[in-house]
């Protein structure tokens, strides 16, 4: 008699938190097109931007980073706690390489990874993981799901550039920066015609002369999962875009392009 009840206790409790709580979690990749540059005291570096290589003018140059494809994945949990808010966390993963023939010297990435001299054949990679903590709160309108909050995204990255000084000897510079990235955090998704939602979330802070943005928007489409919950897949377009400012040294990045991922809500 007292197993049927431990019993039925365990079954009606894992009823009642898979009914109070939502979880869902979800991988996709991104094709990110890397922009911006670094700038101080009228030296400037492109992230991409080959032009400005071979123009003559010795305080310019470029580091000829590519596009690249990388990967996300996240975490959410949605509750029905008064006051507490819900919570999501995201990785995401930022990893370019580049060629070119001339990066010039007496710039910083982040105001931490100094190029001290002019360099030329030069070969860089930039590796950033992004860990993304965002709480929120959920309101239910009729026809949207809206969610409003504010969030950290904490960047651990590396820069290391390998090239030639005006000696013809190798340099390299290997270096690890880390960058706090507060916001403000809203997300919409409309209501499902079909299985199908527009879906939507921005993210933004800004503080002096630096700010920080995050936007994306796309179409989710929402299918059952007997058994286990539902499942979606959703597609669309992203940009992140960053400036940093202290004094006369800046610091601009942005990445853009288009996402696909998949995802289970139980």
């Amino acid at each position: 008699m007292v197993k049927k009840m431990v019993f039925s206790w365990v079954v009606l409790g894992n009823l009642a938190f898979g009914a109070l709580f939502q979880f869902d979690m979800g991988v996709g990749l991104w094709n990110q097109q890397i922009d911006g540059d670094i700038s101080v005291n009228g030296v400037q570096n492109y992230f991409n931007d080959s032009t400005k290589e071979g123009d003559g003018n010795t305080k310019t140059g470029n580091f000829g980073l590519q596009r690249e494809t990388n990967v996300y994945l996240y975490f959410k949990l949605v509750h029905p706690i008064p006051i507490v808010p819900n919570l999501k966390l995201q990785y995401t993963r930022y990893d370019t390489t580049g060629n070119s023939g001339y990066l010039a010297g007496g710039s910083k990435v982040f105001g931490v990874v100094e190029i001290p001299v002019g360099l030329t054949d030069v070969k860089s990679d930039l590796q950033i993981d992004s860990y993304d903590l965002t709480l929120f709160y959920q309101l239910n309108p009729l026809v949207l799901s809206l969610e409003v909050g504010a969030g950290v995204d904490f960047w651990s990255g590396k820069v290391r550039i390998d090239g030639k000084d005006n000696n013809g000897q190798r340099r390299v510079i290997d270096r690890k920066f880390y960058i706090p990235l507060p916001y403000l955090y809203g997300g919409i998704e409309t209501m499902k015609f079909f299985g199908f939602s527009a879906v939507g979330t921005a993210k933004y802070a800004k503080w002096g002369d630096s700010y920080h943005w995050d936007l994306d928007g796309g179409i989710k489409y929402t299918f059952n999962l007997p058994g286990f919950g539902t499942g979606a897949v959703k597609g669309g377009y992203r940009i992140k875009d960053i400036k940093w400012v202290k004094g006369n040294d800046s610091s601009h990045i942005k990445f853009s392009g288009p996402y696909a991922e998949i995802s289970l809500s139980f």
